[in-house]
């Protein structure tokens, strides 16, 4: 755990909308929150602020109260890190927090997704069934959720081709890059684990290049590969706009799943 050692936390302090939040989040978490503190791995900044308005360092770890989040960056190998050093700090219950792409068709985005296992190759690791099923159940009555499962990826699956025959072989709902290895930690650690993402890019929209220049591994806009891509296929920009607006769809969603699970929080709240 040597890595972690350099990561940012920040205390927030009590107050009566927290002890309200918590309130909520044990109604819906109950099981997993009896032995808290619970621990939120997210990807992006973007999707941590949908949680605490102002999160950490990327990558690093934010507490507040009995919530742990940890900002990981994109991908399995920052999420693992990101898990153990949650595991490490305490937690002792994991959730799988952020955006993931369609492979089914009837999913749109900003519609939310908790699933009730992830795929990793040929195997499959569920979630604690009871935990997602009060999770889902809450959210319903607010948001369009769906359950199945979600499969896991370590590359951008960019095409509706790709998308549909990932669905037509794994029928998986939906995939991403992080909940994976979340979910091995979890195993691993012998806590409850859950996905909550919600949907960026339906089945059918193509991801375009510029997209996959415009920001790096952690997170961070890298300009210069943006403008290179445009450059290069000046009609990704029309696609970079639309895919920009189904990401801030998502990114609604989960602020508004935060405020329904009881998981959002504000600076010095």
């Amino acid at each position: 755990m040597g890595r972690a050692t350099g990561v940012y936390i920040e205390i927030h302090e009590d107050s009566e909308y927290r002890r309200n939040a918590r309130s909520r989040a044990q109604q819906i978490f109950s099981q997993a929150l009896k032995t808290a503190p619970l621990g939120i791995v997210t990807a992006l900044r973007s999707e941590a602020r949908c949680i605490a308005k102002a999160p950490g360092s990327v990558p690093g770890l934010t507490r507040f109260g009995d919530t742990l989040l940890y900002v990981s960056g994109i991908g399995q190998a920052r999420a693992r890190l990101a898990a153990e050093t949650l595991v490490a700090q305490g937690a002792q219950a994991l959730l799988s927090w952020g955006t993931a792409g369609a492979l089914a068709s009837a999913l749109r985005s900003g519609d939310v997704i908790v699933p009730d296992t992830i795929q990793v190759s040929a195997v499959s690791c569920p979630v604690d069934a009871a935990w997602r099923t009060r999770l889902a159940a809450r959210l319903a009555e607010h948001l369009t959720v769906h359950t199945g499962a979600m499969l896991h990826t370590t590359e951008v699956i960019a095409t509706p081709d790709e998308k549909r025959m990932l669905f037509e072989r794994t029928g998986a709902l939906a995939v991403d890059m992080e909940s994976a290895a979340v979910a091995q930690v979890a195993r691993g650690a012998k806590i409850p684990f859950a996905i909550l993402r919600a949907i960026v890019d339906p089945q059918m929209m193509a991801i375009p290049a510029a997209a996959l220049a415009a920001i790096d591994d952690l997170g961070r806009p890298r300009i210069t590969g943006l403008l290179s891509a445009l450059a290069r296929e000046p009609r990704d920009l029309l696609a970079l706009v639309r895919l920009s607006a189904c990401f801030r769809a998502a990114l609604a969603s989960l602020k508004r799943a935060a405020g329904i699970a009881g998981l959002s929080i504000s600076r010095g709240e």
